[in-house]
């Protein structure tokens, strides 16, 4: 527990070098006009297109918070070795499981800060999000932490061994 608490801090002092409100701008300015687009090509074609608006809503949403948290990840075993770092960590016997957890942790907040600043945008645009909060809806939740977890996992395998994000 202890060393996953230092991942984290190292991500969270990462975070604050590289600018994390220029990154939580970009994903929210891309969140907001994919869903503009997608409100006037709905309101284009009338009511068949606004049953639908919502589940792509749902889906850029998703994607944004995936991307923000899979890249991040992705980009972890990368930056270890551009600052010739990664040879360390293997002689430590690092953990990686550990650290890529570390990193989505750390990255968390400004996913919840984007995914709840589209929601809101949207639901100014007339969608409707009525969520119980019970055992499915927890389950999807931990589903989707769980594969975004996964596949950063891949992509820092992939990008390590490309040597290019």
């Amino acid at each position: 527990m202890l060393k996953l608490l230092a991942y984290v801090k190292k991500e969270s002092l990462n975070i604050k070098a590289a600018n994390p409100y220029m990154f939580l701008l970009a994903g929210v300015s891309t969140g907001i006009s994919s869903i503009l687009l997608t409100y006037f090509v709905t309101r284009l074609f009338g009511a068949v297109g606004r049953i639908n608006f919502k589940f792509v809503v749902i889906g850029v949403i998703s994607y944004n918070a995936l991307l923000s948290i899979m890249m991040p990840i992705g980009r972890s075993l990368l930056t270890e070795k551009r600052r010739r770092t990664m040879d360390g960590l293997i002689l430590a016997n690092v953990n990686f499981e550990k650290m890529f957890l570390g990193v989505m942790i750390a990255n968390l907040p400004f996913v919840l800060v984007e995914v709840a600043i589209l929601t809101i945008f949207s639901m100014f645009l007339g969608v409707d999000f009525s969520v119980k909060l019970d055992f499915k809806f927890i389950c999807s939740i931990l589903v989707f932490l769980f594969v975004s977890y996964c596949l950063g996992a891949f992509m820092s395998v992939l990008m390590t061994f490309a040597q290019d994000s």
